[in-house]
Formats: structure tokens, C-alpha cells, sequence
């Protein structure tokens, strides 16, 4: 083989010629050198013809393509940088190599940790190459994104150059690179209104930069305004306008009467909008949004009542005298059929007439006061909750009907300092949505909030703090707060020596999982003191 590799580099035709009869096995052996050859032909029909043999010895024998795989990608990666147009022949020398190891890419995800760079300069090269790498590029993002993730600028370059195929490689990636795509947050605008067949993605990738970079959005809100009604676009534009609506109800402001118009015209916005209303009414125009979420409660379908009535409660807070002409309405109520109805409607009656969850707020102010003067180190606490847990077991338990507790606090992602929370249900039917190996799951910033009921929780034997941490509860959630903290939060004992929530704290991560969606597959049973979802509540 020696002699023919020599013949070849010196341009000899009937080398060339005699490639056709090569043995496989010669050309395997010498896979390297043959590859060398071919690049260093100047003349394109002998450096294909080497390539081309090559091709044909890989596809009969595709185990020696797992052996050979670095050489293949050496050589694809050194055609692409040579910039060959399509119509050249060592450009289709290279998509015929190409098509060799696509598959693999596609089938083993650790390929695609190993070589994300080379795939990402197939895609950005385009043309035949950029085709190619769509499926493998696209099922990376979803299977494994944090691998794709850090090269968001890549995709939107391929993206503008016309792979638009590539916009569902997208979908995923922000919470894994959320620098990358608030910097192109003016190309995501420009793909948003110049490609519409994919604006579900932009859509969806614009409602998340909204939760946490609202200030980028804002501007934009009156583009946003004909996706409301669209079936398949509301509920995302909706999205939008709440998240901004969250630190900026001023900005959303001018828009609420145009989206409460769509809401009387599409039943299903009425899971959304109620928020919405909400969150601007507590800011201004509260008395109008009041007038709103209570012609609302006429429309609406039932499941979504206690959404329009928890912020008829939210408001109520701002002014109980609004609730004058409706206190009838809320009234009749709590008759309802429905216990989530039930429950909102006392709520109102009981902020109306004055006790607003008095009790329950003295107490968890009185639980709080008592644990802190008892507590003076962390084996106080765990003492006095041993000497206490009938009298806790029943306090955590009124807290639960309003506020679920997760089965699983996760510690991962300490970076961004957000906490995995997983809600299993705990119903027993067949068709249940969300069993133990399958929770609703969903993340927070507000850990040290959410730590708390991890507390309660795992002193109950609810939960469980993931990786798990030995000892006790005490020991489990001081591990989670020493990780998360910093040097501006309180010392661990100082934290939990009031370990239990107000009021308003809990009504916050209730409202983050409302917007979470918690509250449209799961509902408390009052029979059971469970939460369960909605297939096992039937």
C-alpha cells in the first residue's frame, strides 16, 4: 500500500485508477494517509475520487467509522474551513463524509458533548452542511441543552441566515444561557416578526426573558397585542404582559382594557387574566379591575372561579369598602358547589367583616414568638419541636390547605441561587398525572422562603431535601440555607428561629405557583386534607 500511497501523492493516473480494486482492508489501514493525500491533489476530480473510495470502503464496513471517527471529523472540519462552494467537489467530498457520521451524532448524545463545536461550525457554515446538522443540533438542545446552550449566538446567526428549521433548537435553551439570549434580544424580536409559522417559540422564549428581565420586554408590550387572538399564541402573550405586569403595572397599564375584552371572548384566557387584573388593580384603577374580575366571575368556567376570586380578595385588601356592592355576589358563594370556591368566598367574607385570616396570622405570629425566645441554638429548636409536634402537626396542617407542600426541595443550580421544587400527587387513581416518579416541578428564586417549608415538611416526613443531607430536618435545611446563603443573608440560627411564614409570605408562593400553573392540574380535598390532581379528583 506504501507504493500506491507514494504513486498517489505524485499524481500517478493509474494509481487513481487502480483505487476501484483497492482492497478495503488496504484502505482502512491507511485511512489517514489517504485523507492527507486527497487534500494535497490540486486537482479536485483526483482528491474526490480518493474521498469517494474512502466513503464507499466507511459504508460497507461501518464499524471502522466508530474506529476512524476523530479522522472523519478532522477531515470534514478541515473541508468547511477551506470554505469550498456547493457546486465544488471537495465540498461534496465533504457532505458525502459527512453523511457517515450524522446518525452517530443523532444516536449518542455523548458524541455531541465531545465534538458541539465542530457541529456548531457545520451549522453556521449552511448550505448542505447546515441542512445536516438541523436534526442532530435541534435533538441536542432538547435532550441534552445545557451541551448547545453556550452557543445561543451561533444559532441566531444560522437562524438569520435562513435555517429557520433551527428555531425549535431554541425552545429550551434560556434558562441554560440566559446572558446569550437577553444580548440577542433584538434579533429574537426581528425573528418574531419576520418569521410568524414560528412565533409559539418567540413567543415562549420572549415570556421567559419577561420574568426575569421585564425592562426588555416592556417596550414592546402593543406588538404583543394580536397574539391575543390567536388560540395558539394567548395564553404566551399573556405571559408577557403579567410578567412585566409584576414589577411594572404602569406599562401594562394602557393595554388591560383591550386584553379584558379578549378574555370575554375566549373562555379559556380566563385561567390567566384574572392575575393580570390583579396585579394591576393593587397599583391603580383598583376599583375598575374589581368591576372586571367580578363580571368575570359570571363568565367563567368553573375550575377558574377561584383564580377570579382570590384577586377579588387581593384588591379587597387594597379598600375593603370596594367590596360594599358585591358582598351578596361573594356571598352566595360560599354554597358553591366547588370547595375552592367555598374557601375564596369565606376568605372575602372574613377580610370584609375583619378577621382576614386573623387567627391564622396571630397564630403563626404567636408560634413564632414562642420558638424564638425558646431557641437559643439549633438543639433548642430541635427540642422544642420534639416536645411540640401534636400541637405543630395540627398548625403545619391549616397552612397546607392553603399552601402545598412539595415532596422534593432540589439544591441544584446554587449559581442562580433557584430551588427545584417536585409536587407529587397524593391520590391513588391509575390515570393520575403527576405520581412519584413523574412530579409537577417547578423552580424559585425565593429559596429561603421556600426552605421554610421545607422544614415543615420534612419534620413531618412530607418531604425530602435532594441530594439528601444526613441527620435530621433541622440538619437537612441548615446544609441547603449554608449552600445558598451569602454574606448579606442571616446566620442559619437567626433564620429559623421563626420558621413559619406570615401571611403575605405564603400568599407570594402561592401566586408563584399559581403562575407556575399549580393550581389548573391540582386542587386540595377538604374530605382527605390532600392535594391531589385533577385525574385523581374525579
Amino acid at each position: 500500500m506504501m507504493s500506491l500511497l507514494e504513486s498517489l501523492r505524485q499524481g500517478d493516473e493509474e494509481a487513481f485508477s487502480s483505487l476501484e480494486e483497492t482492497e478495503a482492508s488496504e484502505i482502512i489501514e491507511s485511512l489517514p494517509e489517504l485523507i492527507q493525500v486527497a487534500f494535497e491533489q490540486e486537482d479536485r476530480m483526483r482528491s474526490f475520487a480518493v474521498f469517494r473510495k474512502i466513503h464507499e470502503v466507511l459504508q460497507s464496513n461501518p464499524q471502522e467509522i466508530d474506529r476512524h471517527f476523530g479522522t472523519i471529523v478532522d477531515a470534514i472540519e478541515r473541508i468547511v474551513d477551506m470554505k469550498p462552494p456547493e457546486d465544488d467537489l471537495l465540498h461534496s467530498a465533504g457532505t458525502m463524509l459527512y453523511t457517515l457520521v450524522v446518525q452517530k451524532f443523532i444516536v449518542d448524545p455523548m458524541l455531541v458533548d465531545q465534538h458541539a463545536r465542530f457541529l456548531l461550525k457545520l451549522m453556521s457554515a449552511g448550505g448542505t452542511f447546515g441542512q445536516l446538522t438541523v436534526s442532530p443540533i435541534s435533538q441536542a438542545a432538547q435532550n441534552r441543552p445545557k451541551v448547545i446552550a453556550p452557543y445561543v449566538r451561533e444559532l441566531f446567526e444560522a437562524i438569520r441566515a435562513g435555517n429557520d428549521v433551527l428555531m425549535v433548537a431554541l425552545y429550551g435553551l434560556y434558562p441554560h444561557n440566559k446572558e446569550g439570549f437577553e444580548e440577542e434580544f433584538p434579533t429574537l424580536m426581528e425573528l418574531y416578526r419576520s418569521k410568524p409559522a414560528h412565533k409559539s417559540i418567540t413567543l415562549k422564549i420572549i415570556g421567559d426573558i419577561a420574568a426575569s428581565r421585564p425592562e426588555l420586554v416592556r417596550d414592546h408590550l402593543e406588538e404583543f397585542l394580536p397574539d391575543l387572538q390567536g388560540m395558539g399564541t394567548s395564553y404566551q402573550a399573556l405571559v408577557i404582559f403579567t410578567e412585566v405586569a409584576k414589577v411594572d403595572p404602569e406599562a401594562v397599564e394602557p393595554f388591560i382594557d383591550q386584553i379584558y375584552a379578549e378574555a370575554e371572548s375566549q373562555p379559556h384566557m380566563a385561567y390567566s387574566v384574572p392575575n393580570l387584573l390583579g396585579l394591576v388593580g393593587r397599583k391603580m384603577r383598583t376599583e375598575d379591575m374589581l368591576e372586571k374580575l367580578m363580571a368575570l366571575s359570571k363568565k367563567v368556567p368553573e375550575e377558574a372561579l377561584p383564580l377570579v376570586l382570590a384577586e377579588v380578595r387581593n384588591l379587597g385588601e387594597v379598600d375593603t369598602s370596594l367590596l360594599d356592592e358585591y358582598m351578596d355576589e361573594i356571598r352566595a358563594f360560599e354554597s358553591h358547589q366547588q370547595e375552592g370556591v367555598r374557601d375564596q368566598a369565606r376568605m372575602i367574607v372574613d377580610l370584609y367583616e375583619g378577621r382576614s385570616l386573623r387567627t391564622l396570622e396571630l397564630s403563626i405570629e404567636e408560634q413564632n414568638r414562642r420558638i424564638a425566645e425558646a431557641v437559643k441554638t439549633t438543639e433548642d429548636l430541635r427540642r422544642y419541636v420534639d416536645e411540640n409536634i401534636s400541637e405543630l402537626k395540627d398548625f403545619i396542617a391549616q397552612i397546607n390547605k392553603k399552601l402545598p407542600i412539595p415532596k422534593r426541595f432540589s439544591t441544584r443550580g446554587m449559581i442562580r441561587k433557584t430551588l427545584v421544587l417536585e409536587f407529587v400527587c397524593e391520590g391513588d387513581s391509575p390515570n393520575c398525572l403527576f405520581p412519584d416518579d413523574r412530579p409537577f416541578t417547578t423552580e424559585t428564586k425565593d429559596w429561603n422562603k421556600w426552605l421554610k417549608i421545607a422544614f415543615s415538611g420534612i419534620k413531618l416526613g412530607k418531604s425530602l431535601i435532594v441530594p439528601a443531607s444526613g441527620g435530621d430536618a433541622i440538619s437537612a435545611v441548615k446544609d441547603a440555607y449554608d449552600a445558598y446563603k451569602d454574606r448579606y443573608d442571616k446566620d442559619f440560627l437567626s433564620y429559623i428561629r421563626e420558621p413559619f411564614l406570615t401571611s403575605s409570605e405564603q400568599d407570594n408562593l402561592v401566586n408563584q405557583l399559581r403562575d407556575a400553573k399549580f393550581f389548573n392540574v391540582f386542587n386540595y380535598d377538604a374530605q382527605t386534607a390532600k392535594w391531589v390532581c385533577t385525574m385523581c379528583g374525579l
